[in-house]
């Protein structure tokens, strides 16, 4: 080889090594304008914090939801049991008003018996009465 083809040589493998060179100084270029700038990483940060504040908002919404929802059926355990309570209640206040009712005509009928038997007692002990007074009339009659 001689001096002018070992510096052909030469020449080429250089304009080889300085166009890779030129290569990765383009990608390295390209990847440096993908990245992005400081106030643009400032604003993507700002945005998650702003979503994560969103996020703990709407759990916290979320739990507040859940106990005002376990506190809800609660209370429609609460209505369904007083609704049974008050369906048992009424039941038996029926079952006593019927039993005040029936009581209320045992009473009526037992007055009216009572005051039959007086009005026939009565009757009785007047016409007792009545005869003795004849009886006493009579033997008065008779001695007169």
């Amino acid at each position: 080889m001689t001096e002018g083809e070992a510096y052909v040589k030469m020449v080429v493998a250089y304009a080889k090594a300085m166009e890779a060179n030129n290569e990765f100084a383009a990608t390295l270029e390209k990847r440096l304008q993908d990245v992005p700038r400081f106030d643009e990483l400032y604003e993507i940060k700002k945005v998650i914090r702003e979503l994560k504040l969103g996020l703990k908002m709407a759990q916290d919404g979320e739990r507040a939801n859940a106990a005002q929802l376990a506190a809800t059926e609660k209370l429609g355990n609460q209505a369904a049991s007083l609704e049974a309570r008050l369906r048992v209640v009424s039941n038996e206040r029926k079952s006593a008003l019927e039993q005040v009712s029936f009581l209320e005509a045992k009473v009526e009928s037992s007055a009216n018996k009572f005051s039959d038997d007086l009005r026939r007692a009565t009757y009785d002990a007047k016409k007792t009465m009545v005869d003795s007074y004849l009886d006493l009339l009579v033997s008065l009659k008779e001695k007169w």
